[in-house]
Parts: C-alpha cells; sequence; structure tokens
C-alpha cells in the first residue's frame, strides 16, 4: 500500500516539474526573442537592411581634401607639405577630380658629406631633384566599403580605394657651386587609401602615393662628375593624411 502511494506522489510531482517547464518556457520566448532583435541592431526586423546597406552614397557628390603629405624613402632628398583635391563622383565606384601640392623639400644631411668629397661639382648619383610641387587630374575607384561596429551608437563605414592620374611637376637639383637649376617634368601618380566615415559629410583619409617623372638629369650636363649615374625615372613615395568634405549629391 506504501509502495502504490509513493509511486502516485512521484507521478504527480513529475507532472507537475512537467507544467511548470513548459510555463516557464513559455514565459521566457518572448525575452529571448527581444534579445536576438536587440542583437540584430533593433527591436523590427526592419531595420536589417538599414544596416547591411553600409556604404554612404557617392553619386553626384563632390569631395574636396586637405592632406599633410611627407616623402617616406628619404635618402638623398626629403620633403613634406600639404596636398589638396576636388574630385566629382558619377557613382560609388568611380570619381574624377584634380589635384596637386606643394613641399618644402631639400636634400638630407647624408649628402653634406657626399658633396664634400665632389667640391664644386655634381656628385656621381642620380635621384638628385627634389619634389617641390605638383598638380594634374585623377580617376579613382572604390571597389572595397564595409562598416567597424564598436556600439550600436557608433558604426563608422569606412572604403578602400585606388587611384592614379598624371600632370606636371615642378622639381629642383642643388648646384655643386651653391646655386639650383629648376626643371618642370610631367608627372604621373598611383596610390591606395583608406576613408573613414564620421558622417556621409566628413571623413578622415589615410593614403599611400607615388609621385613618378623621367629623370631631368638625363639632359644635364654641366657642373656634373665624371661617370654620372642617370636613372630612367625618379620616384617620390609620400604617406598623406587628413580630411575629406563631401557636397551636394543624392540623399
Amino acid at each position: 500500500m506504501t509502495t502504490r502511494k509513493n509511486q502516485t506522489l512521484g507521478a504527480e510531482r513529475r507532472r507537475s516539474l512537467r507544467a511548470a517547464t513548459a510555463l516557464a518556457s513559455l514565459l521566457a520566448l518572448p525575452l529571448l526573442e527581444s534579445q536576438a532583435l536587440a542583437l540584430q541592431g533593433g527591436e523590427d526586423p526592419a531595420l536589417l537592411p538599414v544596416l547591411v546597406d553600409k556604404r554612404f552614397g557617392g553619386k553626384g557628390r563632390v569631395q574636396t581634401s586637405l592632406m599633410f603629405s611627407t616623402e617616406m624613402v628619404t635618402k638623398f632628398v626629403e620633403g613634406l607639405g600639404v596636398y589638396a583635391g576636388v574630385q566629382y563622383s558619377f557613382s560609388d565606384l568611380l570619381a574624377v577630380g584634380v589635384s596637386g601640392g606643394y613641399l618644402f623639400s631639400s636634400e638630407t644631411s647624408i649628402m653634406d658629406e657626399v658633396r664634400a668629397n665632389f667640391p664644386g661639382q655634381e656628385p656621381p648619383l642620380s635621384d638628385l631633384y627634389q619634389f617641390n610641387w605638383t598638380g594634374g587630374a585623377d580617376i579613382m575607384l572604390v571597389p572595397i566599403y564595409g562598416k567597424m561596429s564598436f556600439a550600436s551608437e557608433f558604426d563608422p563605414a569606412f572604403d578602400l580605394y585606388l587611384v592614379g592620374g598624371g600632370g606636371v611637376a615642378g622639381t629642383k637639383r642643388k648646384l655643386g657651386d651653391g646655386g639650383s637649376r629648376s626643371k618642370i617634368a610631367p608627372v604621373f601618380n598611383i596610390g591606395i587609401g583608406l576613408r573613414f566615415y564620421f558622417s556621409k559629410l566628413l571623413a578622415f583619409r589615410l593614403e599611400f602615393r607615388d609621385f613618378f617623372y623621367p629623370d631631368p638629369g638625363s639632359s644635364d650636363e654641366e657642373n656634373q662628375a665624371p661617370g654620372t649615374e642617370v636613372s630612367g625615372m625618379t620616384t617620390h613615395l609620400h604617406f598623406q593624411a587628413g580630411l575629406q568634405f563631401t557636397f551636394g549629391g543624392e540623399e
């Protein structure tokens, strides 16, 4: 009799436990769904496409930039200055514009020792022309974009771009007699960069750009030491950083 009573009580307890578990699951389900939606960006799933569309539309917009620029390879000459540009975006992927800059350039300290060995004449070295200013036209391609999420209130967007173009450059070379020779040369450039957007109107821009042109020294004969080297191209690799401002365009 006692055994049958214990079995009946055990069965009732198991039924009560199952009923309590089922009730707790029903009560917890709305909370779990709410947390899942919050993790995805909001209470309404309709907001999800806004997060998927990470790009600030560039079509029809005018972008202006102002950046600090400095040479990265400074064996014989060095320079730093400013570089600015204005671009028009035909689409999110393609933009064209004009750009230019001015640099305060000089020979590096190692050239003081080199010139001491060649008094009154030019050292037999190439790539001694300093890069003073440049201006020209550019094409920009923007193949990659994305968004970084640090918190729900701040999700900065970014894009990676490729740039290239051509124009003219002003160059200057120090002479052994203390004077200098200035020349204007055709110049080309290629580069890669990143833009981090604070908003659709303001972005921080990082860029590596290589400027290269035919060595102006190929036609120099005056004040040169015998056996002077002449390279085919002179190149100046620059690191640039600054701000970009955007105007107009489609909303």
